[in-house]
């Protein structure tokens, strides 16, 4: 997915005023990256080569809104459980943000048990796509107390899906695969609280 961050593909100095926000560059990116796609961000540079504070200014504000947003992995510090794990690809290998490792599941259900109770912010899925492309129809549902509420219904995960679960207060959060091609290989989850 390619877009630019002003409205034309080469600079022109009546479109310093027309960067795109950062509320617009973080929708860009959710539905890029988080949709199973790469993300290319023109940013023309000036007649002397330079780039114009402007632009500058909102790349500043989007690294810091992606660090925020992507830093503190709740996973790091959670139980994960599957049932009938495979030994030689464990439900723990998708802590490691790697296409080396995977976890084959035999059931259709991973529960995630965080290590207290969070307002999340975004849920990141990927698959072992080296292997290629395998869940159809998946399911994420949290729980705060004692009923487990579905949030979020989806089809492709692919190499990443980023899912916006923000207004979800979780301790336990539920991955459901519905439907998928052969055994799903997945290479990692990521628990994003919500940032202040």
């Amino acid at each position: 997915v390619n877009t630019s961050i002003r409205p034309g593909w080469f600079y022109h100095p009546e479109e310093d005023d027309q960067v795109k926000s950062l509320e617009e560059l973080i929708y860009i990116y959710i539905g890029a990256v988080g949709g199973n796609a790469t993300f290319l961000l023109n940013i023309p540079p000036m007649p002397n080569g330079l780039l114009h504070k402007n632009d500058v200014k909102r790349l500043e504000e989007f690294g810091s809104w992606k660090k925020k947003s992507f830093t503190h992995n709740l996973m790091s510090t959670a139980h994960i459980f599957s049932e009938n794990e495979d030994p030689t690809h464990p439900v723990s290998d998708l802590t490691d943000d790697t296409s080396e490792t995977w976890f084959q599941p035999e059931s259709s259900e991973i529960t995630i048990c965080l290590d207290g109770s969070y307002n999340l912010g975004y849920l990141v899925l990927k698959e072992a796509v080296c292997y290629s492309q395998r869940v159809e129809k998946f399911e994420i549902f949290v729980k705060e107390g004692e009923i487990w509420n579905s949030i979020y219904t989806g089809t492709v995960i692919g190499y990443k899906k980023i899912i916006s679960v923000k207004g979800q207060k979780a301790q336990k959060v539920k991955i459901v695969l519905h439907d998928f091609r052969v055994l799903p290989l997945l290479s990692f989850v990521g628990i994003y609280p919500e940032s202040l």
